[in-house]
Parts: C-alpha cells; sequence; structure tokens
C-alpha cells in the first residue's frame, strides 16, 4: 500500500540482534503488545543510524544535536520541529492516513 502512494515506511530490519527484524524499540504501543491488545502504531526512527536500535531517528545536526527529540521539551515540540523541519509534520500525518485509513477500512471488512 505504502508502495503505490510513493511512501517510505518500513519495519525493522533487524540490524541490531537486541531488536530482530520487525521488532520495535521503544514505541508507546509496547505496554499493548504486552497485555495482548491488538493496536496499529506508527513510529518514525532510522534504523540504520547510530547503535541500529532505533533510538537515534536522525542525522545529528545543529537542530537535533544528539539525532533524536523525544523526551526534550527544547526539541521535541511542534515550534522546533517546524522551524527545523519545515512541513514534516504535515506529511508524515498526511501519509500515515493516506496508508491507515484504507487499512482500517479493509480490516473492517474481515471482521
Amino acid at each position: 500500500m505504502r508502495r503505490s502512494h510513493g511512501i517510505a515506511a518500513t519495519t525493522n530490519p533487524g540490524l541490531n540482534k537486541n531488536y530482530p527484524k520487525g521488532t520495535g524499540c521503544c514505541n508507546d504501543a509496547e505496554v499493548f503488545d504486552k497485555a495482548g491488545i491488538a493496536v496499529l502504531s506508527v513510529e518514525a526512527t532510522n534504523w540504520n543510524l547510530g547503535n541500529k536500535d532505533g533510538y537515534q531517528q536522525r542525522a545529528k545536526t545543529a537542530a537535533f544535536p544528539a539525532g533524536n527529540s523525544w523526551h526534550d521539551v527544547r526539541l521535541d515540540n511542534q515550534q522546533h520541529i517546524d522551524k527545523a523541519l519545515p512541513g514534516r509534520i504535515e506529511r508524515r500525518c498526511r501519509d500515515v492516513m493516506r496508508i491507515m485509513l484504507p487499512l482500517v477500512k479493509e480490516l473492517a471488512k474481515a471482521s
């Protein structure tokens, strides 16, 4: 589905032995997984950077000195991200909806 929309989206390729292919490192869906509750979730990271564990989200830059923004109120906010990465939030939200909405509609038919 993502290919038909020209959206770059993948699962963890398993480059770090502690995070096998297809698993996540650190997202909010983990508690639901452990409880056996099915959820659809999306996260943005780059599995090819740093320790290849998903914790480094992007290349290190002046705007993102450690290569990530999460849990840092100076960096993990819309104003900073819009300034450092203009249009990124809108594009990503649109891309997520272009995939998730048809997927949810299709899944709803199956049940």
